[in-house]
C-alpha cells in the first residue's frame, strides 16, 4: 500500500514539475451514501442466514492536482460508518435473530482521475482505520463495542468511482458521482475465525474460514473549488495564478 501511494505521488510530482501543460491545484468538499456491508462467502451460502444489504455514508474532503485537461492525483479524506445486518432462523435449534455489525471508519485514498469532457473516472488504494464498533444479536449474551481481540483496526481497499460535473464556473464546480470499495483483505482476525466471527452464535462447522470483506457502492455529490495553478509564462518561469478558468465544457 505505501509503495503503490509512494510510485502514484512519485510519478504525477515529476509529471508537474516537467509539464508545459496547465497545473492546477483544487480542493473540494465530498458526500456520499449508499450501499455497505461485509461479504463472507460461507454466510452468503448457508441456507439459515440471509444476507441484508446495510446502509452507510461518508463525509470529508480532497485535494486534487491536476495536469493539463485529462489528469489529476486526488488525496481524499473520508469520514464514513458502514453496517451489515444478517437475518437467521435455525430449525433444529428454534431460534432466530438479526446479527447486526456497525462500525465507524476514517477512510484515506489516494487516486488517479481521468478527465473528458465534463466526465470522469477514478481508482486507486484506500486506507481505513476502525475507530468505533458495535456488534448485536438477540442469542448473544453480551455486545461487542470494541474491536477487542475479533477484528482488526485498519484495512486496505480498491477503490473506484466515475461522474459528471452538472454545474461550473471559472472557479468551481459541483459533481455528481459513483463510487465503490472492496476490502484487500477481511477485518475478522484469526482469533475471530477460531470463534466463528463475524456472527459468533453460528453452530454450523465450515470447511474453511472465509475472510469477511468489507465493500461499500454509494452515490455522491462533490463541490470543488480552485485553490491556483501553475502556468508557464513567455520567459519560460512557471508562476502561480489563481481561480483559474478549469472547467471545460
Amino acid at each position: 500500500m505505501i509503495k503503490t501511494i509512494t510510485f502514484f505521488t512519485a510519478f504525477f510530482l515529476i509529471q508537474a514539475i516537467s509539464a508545459d501543460a496547465q497545473v492546477w491545484l483544487e480542493g473540494g468538499i465530498r458526500y456520499q451514501y449508499g450501499i455497505t456491508g461485509l461479504w463472507n462467502d460461507n454466510i452468503v451460502n448457508d441456507a439459515d442466514y440471509s444476507q441484508r444489504f446495510g446502509s452507510g455514508s461518508g463525509y470529508g474532503g480532497k485535494l486534487c492536482l491536476n495536469i493539463g485537461e485529462s489528469n489529476g492525483l486526488l488525496v481524499e479524506f473520508m469520514s464514513a460508518r458502514s453496517r451489515q445486518d444478517w437475518e437467521y432462523t435455525r430449525p433444529t435449534q428454534n431460534s432466530s435473530g438479526t446479527n447486526q455489525l456497525m462500525w465507524r471508519h476514517t477512510d484515506w485514498s489516494i487516486l488517479y482521475r481521468l478527465f473528458s469532457k465534463g466526465n470522469f473516472v477514478e481508482f486507486g488504494p484506500s486506507f481505513s482505520h476502525i475507530r468505533k464498533l458495535r456488534q448485536t444479536d438477540p442469542n448473544l449474551p453480551f455486545t461487542i463495542t470494541e474491536n477487542d481481540d475479533w477484528y482488526v483496526s485498519k484495512y486496505p481497499s480498491i477503490t473506484f468511482g466515475f461522474g459528471s460535473y452538472i454545474i461550473g464556473s471559472n472557479s468551481y464546480a459541483l459533481a455528481l458521482y459513483v463510487k465503490g470499495s472492496y476490502g484487500m483483505q477481511g477485518i475478522v482476525t484469526k482469533a475471530g475465525d477460531e470463534l466463528h466471527y463475524p456472527i459468533p452464535t453460528q453452530t454450523n462447522d465450515y470447511q474453511y474460514q472465509k475472510a469477511t470483506t468489507p465493500y461499500y457502492i454509494e452515490i455522491g455529490t462533490e463541490f470543488n473549488f480552485v485553490l491556483g495553478k501553475y502556468a508557464r509564462a513567455n520567459c519560460g518561469r512557471k508562476v502561480l495564478l489563481f481561480l483559474p478558468d478549469m472547467f471545460h465544457w
